[in-house]
């Protein structure tokens, strides 16, 4: 679970580098600006990528969680059998909630 997420979020910051260097500027042969000409897709997509770097890192903290939380508790960070292991649902679902809301 933890490896997904680093490499998630490795996957999102790259994109969304890629996607903010793609809306910083352009050039197409001729002299001027053009006010407010931000490609609207492009924004919306940095927008989705920023979101999915927040969830990778709350499924990172999740992972973190679980594993101090079994270590704490049952000296063994893979125990399956405590309550440590609900913080990967509750993040999933308060994903899904984050998600409904924000998408329209």
């Amino acid at each position: 679970m933890t490896i997904i997420g680093i490499l998630g979020l490795f996957v999102n910051l790259i994109d969304a580098t890629i996607l903010a260097w793609g809306k910083a500027s352009h050039s197409h042969g001729h002299p001027h600006s053009h006010p407010n000409d931000e490609n609207i897709n492009v924004k919306s997509a940095f927008v989705h990528v920023v979101g999915d770097c927040v969830q990778s890192m709350g499924v990172i903290f999740a992972a973190v969680f679980i594993w101090v939380g079994n270590q704490l508790t049952v000296g063994s960070p893979k125990s399956g059998s405590t309550y440590w292991i609900l913080a990967d649902p509750i993040a999933s679902i308060l994903f899904g909630i984050i998600t409904l809301f924000t998408t329209g």
